[in-house]
């Protein structure tokens, strides 16, 4: 068991050297898997705990070199399993249980929220709790909701998730947009009639003058851009 400050994020393959005694000594075997999924945690978080269940090592080759990785699209926080592989000498994976419980901050809705509501600071609360028993994409940081709009009513005390969320719309359907087309060493710009609403960063669509229909990204002047 491992409690620490959260380390920086890293990659997501650590390929960790260990002398062959680690082979029969679960505890540095374990130190090695704590240490990497440590490395994992987002850096908003205050405080993890992790363990990891003891591997079976008995009838697999001798080896002095660990790659520590996770399955692609694999969670890191609750109940995970985290592969160990040799690299060296030997050649064989095998997969290893644990647990990651984190302390952290997050949001909550400070009271009822209506679709279509800005957020502002007073429909915020803040909460201390283990990440690991929140749903998933919860939001850590009140940069991340203010100014953001309600997609769907929420609740008092919901945690606030990404996707209940999204940015204010910067471009109104229907309403005339400046488009700026840019390619290597060439600009033009256009105007047409907005087809959707876009938040910035967001696509937007446009119907051009001749009837052709443009894609574009919206940005904060509530423009749209399309790069080639």
């Amino acid at each position: 068991m491992l409690s620490q400050r959260i380390l920086p994020p890293l990659f997501s393959l650590a390929l960790v050297a260990a002398p062959s005694a680690v082979r029969s000594d679960h505890d540095e075997i374990s130190s090695l898997v704590e240490t990497y999924l440590l490395q994992q945690i987002p850096e908003q978080a205050e405080h993890a705990k992790v363990t990891v269940n003891p591997p079976n090592l008995e009838k697999l080759p001798p080896c002095n070199q660990y790659q520590v990785f996770l399955p692609r699209g694999s969670k890191t926080i609750g109940k995970i399993n985290v592969g160990l592989r040799c690299v060296g000498p030997a050649n064989w994976s095998l997969f290893l249980g644990a647990q990651v419980s984190i302390s952290s901050h997050y949001l909550s809705a400070a009271r009822p929220l209506s679709a279509g509501q800005t957020l502002n600071q007073q429909d915020l609360l803040i909460k201390q709790g283990d990440l690991g028993q929140l749903p998933p994409g919860t939001l850590l940081d009140p940069a991340q909701a203010l100014g953001k709009t309600v997609k769907a009513s929420i609740p008092a005390g919901t945690p606030l998730r990404r996707d209940q969320l999204q940015a204010p719309a910067v471009i109104q359907a229907g309403q005339n947009v400046r488009v700026i087309y840019r390619a290597p060493g060439f600009s033009a710009t256009a105007e047409g009639k907005a087809l959707s609403n876009a938040g910035a960063g967001q696509v937007a669509q446009v119907r051009m003058p001749s009837g052709q229909i443009v894609s574009g990204q919206a940005t904060s002047q509530g423009e749209v851009e399309i790069n080639r």
